[in-house]
């Protein structure tokens, strides 16, 4: 059994990549708290603050694990195409984010945040797979 998950983590690049993206949503939602209510930020300004640093540590993350056999260097113009991907799950978190808080309470407004997160997850996948780190 553990022999199996063992083998599923290290053989999946897509479990890799959620694994990434768990400990990026973890980052996400730490800056987004801290930035929303101890300095109070603002919501949208919050989310985006949160999102620049999570991106970044998935980039590094996902560069160094899940997209290693590329073989490739951890270099500005692969971080920037990587930016550029994921800023399109920003826009789908941010609407998504948006709505939530315009539709239900504003107090669990992590609920809305999960879910925009979790919404670009596929599409952020595919995107860094055929596109940033193409094998």
């Amino acid at each position: 059994m553990i022999k199996h998950i063992y083998n599923l983590v290290y053989q999946s690049r897509f479990v890799k990549f959620a694994i990434v993206g768990s400990l990026g949503l973890l980052t996400n939602l730490s800056i987004f708290y801290f930035s929303a209510y101890f300095f109070e930020f603002g919501i949208n300004f919050s989310a985006i603050l949160a999102f620049i640093f999570a991106n970044f540590q998935n980039y590094l993350f996902n560069s160094k694990w899940t997209f290693k056999a590329t073989r490739e260097r951890i270099n500005f113009e692969k971080y920037l195409k990587f930016l550029t991907s994921s800023s399109l799950g920003l826009g789908v978190n941010l609407l998504i984010l948006n709505l939530y808080i315009s539709y239900f309470v504003d107090e669990i407004v992590y609920v809305g945040q999960i879910i925009g997160i979790l919404a670009g997850t596929i599409f952020n996948y595919r995107f860094s797979k055929y596109f940033v780190f193409k094998a």
